[in-house]
């Protein structure tokens, strides 16, 4: 490292540290906020799940609907959380906040391992470092990602752990392709849609080995592939067996094929959001936001376009070749999940979060081609540190907020307090959008299908699911309550009760 750039690598550490600290306060905010946000509508179906089970009720949506409507492995660790919890919410809650913490800290200590040897040969390998776990601990969309009650922070953490097991060497050798496999099975249960990084991965494998003579050659993929089978075969059972179904309720719920703009549009949009995550307004999202992504891709580009030689050179390297290589499965990867989700999945208010793997290669980029500069001249390493404060303050305003206690309620939450002022307590109420609302009440039924199989059968005539359940309570934003009970809920005996703010929940009974 040269003199030049120590100081840098410095400054990065001590920005690290100082998030670390600031994230892990967010676990001791107010309990008024405790489950508020980044806590999000369906991180909410995951915390009652995992309640449940943790409670001894089985793998349930209600204690009586089993359901397979969720992400396995994070959900699982966060029964650990009640579990120890003995009942107490309040610490559950905070377990569930430093769990968050801690995905969030390992990713970012694997980040700054895949930046360290990502350039072997050129300056500045500790600089690539920090600036990596800088990044990644300030990011902005990975507070609002990683804390929702959700999978994403461990998705990106098994993602990273592949990517630094393939950049020390693991998918040369037969054991390291096993070891990958394991890695891909955890992967896969974290979050479904890692399946087909892990397709590319056997793929590269494959290709990687077409050259030699002998069974290794063909054993490393396979091997890869047995054992990712292996760890992953009790999910997929549990689906077949269970449900008669290999795929989970949550993505049937929202799976609707078609060719549709705003879509295509708003898949754009989440890959700007993606490849700049050090830019997230929450609900302040504006023209200007987004402006600033495509301003600061824009310079990215220029950047590495002008990447001095000497790091070129270094790409040639069999670590630095390795490390590129992962870089491109991913694209692959998630390029191919892009095309699917776009055409086939009508919810696009969440492309941003199904897209968050590409933010790896953002992260790791941005510091391989910043330590690049920084190297070069004092004039480098001081614009590097003005951008990280920048980074820093800007990533800094949620969390800060989130440990005052003021980030306010989920956005749901004016759904549960509508309910509570209008429904007798011993009523059942439905709900398309029941993830809020069945963590903070009881005999609450869930009608969109995400975690009830028995409803997806019924999405286009839901009045006669609700008859049959006797149920005479539905609650939802007026666009679900179209699609539940139709443009005229009057015509199947439902009227408007109750409306919670501006219309943004209605509440309805059967007459």
């Amino acid at each position: 490292m040269s003199e030049r750039a120590g100081p840098l690598a410095a400054f990065a550490g001590l920005v690290a540290f100082g998030f670390a600290g600031l994230l892990l306060a967010t676990a001791f905010r107010p309990g008024v906020g405790l489950y508020g946000l980044p806590f999000t509508e369906d991180g909410f179906y995951a915390l009652t799940i995992a309640r449940n089970i943790a409670a001894g009720r089985g793998i349930t949506i209600d204690g009586e609907v089993w359901t397979n409507g969720f992400q396995p492995l994070f959900t699982f660790l966060e029964a650990a959380c009640f579990l120890v919890a003995r009942g107490d919410e309040a610490i559950a809650g905070r377990m569930i906040v430093v769990l968050c913490w801690f995905a969030h800290v390992v990713g970012a200590l694997l980040a700054g391992g895949v930046a360290l040897d990502a350039r072997p040969d050129a300056d500045g390998r500790l600089v690539r470092a920090f600036l990596a776990v800088a990044l990644y601990l300030a990011a902005a969309k990975f507070f609002a990602d990683f804390y929702t009650g959700l999978e994403t922070g461990l998705q990106l953490v098994m993602i990273l752990a592949l990517w630094r097991a393939v950049q020390r060497g693991a998918i040369d050798s037969v054991a390291g392709c096993f070891g990958l496999g394991v890695l891909i099975g955890l992967a896969v249960v974290t979050r479904i849609d890692v399946g087909i990084l892990a397709a590319v991965l056997a793929g590269w494998a494959l290709l990687r080995g077409w050259g030699e003579v002998g069974l290794a050659a063909v054993l490393r993929p396979l091997v890869m592939a047995l054992a990712a089978s292996a760890i992953s075969s009790p999910w997929w059972l549990y689906n077949k067996l269970v449900f008669d179904n290999w795929v989970p309720s949550s993505g049937a719920a929202q799976q609707s094929w078609a060719f549709d703009i705003d879509r295509i549009l708003e898949g754009l949009w989440a890959l700007r959001v993606v490849l700049v995550p050090w830019i997230f307004a929450w609900d302040a999202e504006a023209l200007a936001t987004d402006l600033a992504r495509s301003a600061m891709l824009a310079l990215a580009l220029a950047l590495f376009l002008f990447m001095p030689a000497g790091s070129r050179r270094a790409m040639a390297t069999a670590v630095a070749q390795r490390t590129a290589g992962f870089g491109w499965a991913l694209v692959i990867a998630m390029a191919a999940l892009a095309v699917f989700y776009i055409g086939s999945f009508f919810a696009y208010w969440f492309y941003f979060r199904y897209f968050a793997p590409l933010s790896l290669l953002a992260v790791v980029g941005v510091a391989v081609i910043a330590a690049d500069f920084a190297t070069r001249g004092a004039l480098g390493s001081l614009a590097v540190a003005a951008a990280l404060v920048i980074v820093a303050v800007a990533g800094g305003v949620m969390p800060w907020r989130a440990v005052q206690g003021l980030l306010g309620p989920s956005t749901h939450y004016p759904m549960v307090e509508l309910v509570e002022r209008s429904v007798p307590a011993g009523e059942v109420v439905a709900a398309g959008q029941s993830g809020t609302l069945g963590f903070f009440r009881s005999r609450v039924v869930n009608v969109d299908g995400k975690v009830n199989r028995d409803a997806l059968d019924y999405q286009d005539r839901m009045w006669v699911y609700l008859e049959q359940r006797n149920i005479r309570w539905f609650v939802d934003s007026p666009w679900y309550v179209e699609r539940m009970l139709g443009t005229d809920p009057a015509k199947h005996g439902w009227s408007l009760v109750a409306v919670a703010g501006a219309g943004d929940f209605r509440l309805y009974r059967k007459d």
